[in-house]
């Protein structure tokens, strides 16, 4: 019994470690059925519709995109339901409309 809690101990402790050590999102997008909307952060409504756009020729019908800092830049993430070929439209039309880091 003991090392069954030790074990959930440390899970829960790199649960927490990761968690923490994630990059946070400067700005959430999320697409629903053809149509995005900024959960977290600010983006331009123009780069939002545009991802809801590319996201609907390539029938992507549910879908996550996180800008996070890295370094000078802000990256972007993309959720697994968003094939390759898709993500690098996405990223064209960003790496146009989109912005630098905020310095910290």
């Amino acid at each position: 019994m003991g090392s069954v809690l030790t074990l959930l101990l440390v899970v829960a402790g790199a649960a927490v470690v990761y968690r923490a050590a994630r990059p946070r999102p400067v700005f959430v997008i999320e697409v629903d059925a053809g149509r995005s909307s900024i959960t977290t952060g600010s983006v331009t409504a123009s780069f939002a519709r545009d991802v809801a756009e590319i996201c609907a020729r390539n029938q992507v019908e549910h879908a996550r995109v996180r800008g996070v800092v890295q370094g000078k830049r802000i990256v972007l993430v993309f959720s697994s339901s968003i094939p390759p070929g898709c993500r690098q439209q996405i990223r064209n039309m960003w790496s146009v409309t989109g912005w630098k880091a905020p310095l910290a």
